[in-house]
């Protein structure tokens, strides 16, 4: 098994101060992150998830100085989110969406971020594997590259 993989495993759930989630969708991103001992101050934030919006957005996160943000794998939007937060120096968790399914009832954007910090702060939320930037960009031009042959052998026939 990879290494990343063991020691996400193995990670030990420990509480800790401060703790955000972040709910995304197609252009709009809300996060939540509590703050003090008891989670009773909170900060919330909506931003877009692409261009400048995004960096002042990470930038506010990592002023923050949060030690752990949870968000969920919705679709392919958190693909833009992730490495921005992580140049900012947060650590971010991808989370299976089923694992931190909220209860039906009244849904929005700011109490599904405030719900994904809950288990952010209590270490409940694990983590779905995220492949380190140069195995995703090996990844894009293997696909690109098949992609590629195919277009190649479609001209020739």
């Amino acid at each position: 098994m990879d290494e990343t993989l063991e020691a996400a495993a193995e990670e030990p759930r420990k509480a800790v101060a401060r703790a955000g989630g972040n709910d995304v969708r197609k252009m709009v991103l809300t996060c939540t992150v509590l703050v003090g001992a008891g989670g009773d101050e909170v900060r919330a934030r909506r931003s877009r998830t692409y261009g400048r919006g995004l960096g002042r957005f990470a930038r506010w996160v990592a002023g923050l100085c949060p030690e752990r943000v949870v968000m969920e794998s919705t679709g392919v939007y958190w693909k833009s989110v992730v490495p921005a937060l992580q140049d900012a120096g947060v650590e971010v968790r991808v989370v299976n969406a089923r694992h931190v399914k909220r209860v039906p009832g009244r849904k929005t954007d700011q109490s599904d971020s405030r719900w994904l910090a809950i288990p952010a702060r209590f270490g409940l939320a694990r983590a779905s594997f995220v492949p380190p930037r140069s195995q995703d960009e090996l990844r894009r031009v293997t696909r690109l590259h098949a992609r590629l042959r195919g277009m190649a052998s479609e001209l020739r026939n």
